[in-house]
């Protein structure tokens, strides 16, 4: 179960799962690095329960959403009120 996520999120759940969907690339190491945070993101599923689980991901991948939703409605803002967005 892969979830496609915003890299820059906070939540560690949302950035591995972000990096197991994302293809592999050729170097060793990064492959390594890729290998390493699946063998934790499996390790961590294993000891929480399954639902729990589901919900913490559900929950990380929920506020990545928020945070570029809400992101798009600031430019949105600012493009209909012809000022400079405050995040820029």
């Amino acid at each position: 179960m892969h979830l496609r996520t915003d890299r820059q999120c906070s939540t560690g759940h949302a950035c591995i799962a972000s990096r197991l969907s994302s293809p592999c690339r050729t170097e060793n190491g990064a492959r390594q690095e890729g290998r390493r945070a699946r063998k934790q993101f499996q390790r961590e599923r294993s000891m929480t329960a399954g639902r729990k689980d589901a919900q913490h991901l559900l929950k990380a991948r929920n506020s990545c959403f928020s945070q570029r939703l809400e992101r798009v409605r600031r430019d949105w803002m600012a493009d209909v009120t012809q000022q400079p967005a405050p995040g820029r």
